[in-house]
């Protein structure tokens, strides 16, 4: 019993040193648990004190050991924070405690890259005093000074060339600091980088674009930007890549400014040129059907008060009338008909304007080309025989003859109707025909 007993008693012994190994190891446990929950809340209490600008809990913080390089899921550090809201005081906390000037984010930002684009001057020149490098490629190859014009910061962009910034590199589209201040209508970011050396005629890789500095400020309609480049030598025949000149894109912006601004600068109105025929966008249109198109008033009346051709055609045959009337601008419709629109001109699908306006429905424009017609005489059938080879032409050259033939018919029919005669002589000079002979 007794030995039992002792049995029985060492096993309890046993057992209690087991049981407080155990609460040893559990408390072990439970304090591991809590300094990873402290470091966790003292690294989210930094990332916090960081975003908003809180200098003072920040020193204190990294004061009691919380590392200063601490990334959260996304790859940010507390530097990366301080820098995009621009807090300066705290950037320089934090680079005085060993916080890393080009540590970079999941995405490849920097503090430096974050900064420049959202326009924090004075923290750019503390972070490039740390040693941030100025020309190191972000997202999609975008260096700090791309940021920095992407965001029309002039005092950035200043600063960054100030420290070695290059002006000509190109993010991974092949678009440059000169083309993103374009975009952004910055004249005063075009001038610093074109004294900076920045290439005027750089284009971008975009297989739609291929624009340069000029065509950037015409897509987005800036008039100052457009006049400031011209002067500096841009191009005004440069074309991107479906084959739109600067007229074209502003035309079809709606800039009337602008495209006062190109007219002026000598862009040929009577020697438009169509955009790319393969392209959906373009289809082979002038900068008058553009406009039309999408219902421009003020710049259709620009274009066509410097005799821009009002029976130009696009790859579908339609006139810049079919286009309006298409989509119900009925004061353009108005317009193209008194410059001498021919309301029963054919598309290759042989549909009027008329027609096009009754399909979508737009019973004002209908009214008004119905109203215009019952002005006008009879129209000969010589002439429209004229348009339909005329037409042809376009797809499938035919015998010169034929077209010759069509030509003299349908002008000495016309001369007797005044009206028409002058509406004639500007479709024939758009295809090389003067009074019904070949040029």
């Amino acid at each position: 019993m007794s030995h039992y007993k002792l049995h029985v008693g060492s096993s309890e012994k046993t057992n209690s040193r087991r049981n407080l190994l155990a609460r040893s190891f559990s408390k072990s446990l439970r304090l591991d648990r809590n300094n990873a929950a402290d470091v966790h809340t003292a690294k989210q209490s930094l990332f916090d004190a960081a975003s908003k600008g809180d200098a003072a809990l920040t020193k204190r913080l990294l004061k009691k050991g919380t590392p200063p390089n601490a990334m959260d899921p996304d790859g940010d550090t507390p530097l990366i924070c301080a820098a995009q809201g621009g807090h300066s005081e705290c950037v320089r906390v934090l680079l005085d405690n060993g916080a890393s000037a080009t540590l970079a984010n999941a995405l490849g930002e920097s503090p430096l890259h974050v900064a420049s684009w959202d326009g924090h001057a004075d923290t750019v020149s503390m972070l490039v005093a740390a040693g941030a490098p100025v020309n190191k490629p972000g997202p999609d190859g975008e260096t700090p000074l791309l940021l920095a014009a992407d965001g029309g910061h002039l005092e950035v962009a200043r600063r960054l060339l100030a420290a070695g910034a290059e002006t000509n590199t190109p993010n991974s589209r092949g678009e440059c600091p000169l083309q993103w201040a374009a975009w952004s209508g910055s004249t005063e970011l075009l001038e610093l980088f074109l004294k900076s050396g920045a290439n005027l005629h750089a284009r971008d890789t975009w297989p739609t674009a291929g624009w340069t500095a000029l065509l950037c400020a015409a897509h987005q309609g800036y008039a100052e930007a457009l006049q400031l480049l011209l002067d500096a030598g841009a191009l005004i025949t440069d074309v991107d890549n479906t084959n739109r000149t600067a007229l074209a894109l502003a035309a079809g912006g709606g800039y009337a400014d602008c495209v006062c601004v190109l007219l002026a600068a000598g862009a040929k109105i009577t020697k438009e040129i169509p955009g790319n025929e393969a392209c959906s966008e373009t289809r082979g249109r002038t900068p008058l059907l553009l406009a039309a198109a999408r219902g421009h008033l003020e710049v259709v009346k620009v274009l066509l008060a410097a005799d821009a051709c009002v029976q130009a055609i696009d790859t579908d045959g339609c006139t810049a009338l079919h286009l309006a009337a298409q989509d119900g601008h009925e004061r353009i419709v108005r317009k193209l008909l008194k410059q001498g629109a021919l309301p029963d001109a054919l598309n290759r699908q042989g549909r009027t304007a008329a027609e096009l306006a009754e399909a979508n429905g737009h019973l004002r424009v209908i009214a008004t080309l119905e109203a215009s017609r019952a002005q006008e005489p009879v129209v000969p059938e010589s002439l429209w025989k004229l348009i339909h080879a005329l037409l042809q032409s376009r797809e499938k050259a035919p015998a010169e003859t034929d077209v010759q033939l069509a030509a003299e018919q349908a002008c000495a029919e016309a001369r007797a109707y005044p009206q028409l005669s002058q509406r004639l002589q500007p479709l024939l000079a758009q295809y090389g025909l003067v009074n019904g002979t070949l040029q």
